[in-house]
């Protein structure tokens, strides 16, 4: 079996800094989401985009 490297898509592990993106992916379409999933990553965008400005 092909051992397949850290951060490959198929096998769910993602890189350190692909945490944001990679919980991304596990989020229902946003019309199925239960509104407490789409709150909870509208929260992490926005905290990301305050991180991002603050390192600017």
């Amino acid at each position: 079996m092909e051992r397949r490297g850290v951060g490959d898509p198929a096998d769910g592990k993602a890189f350190a800094g692909d945490t944001l993106f990679h919980a991304h992916a596990h989020v229902p379409a946003w019309h199925t989401a239960p509104p407490s999933a789409v709150a909870c990553a509208s929260r992490m965008e926005t905290a990301a985009r305050l991180w991002h400005r603050q390192r600017s």
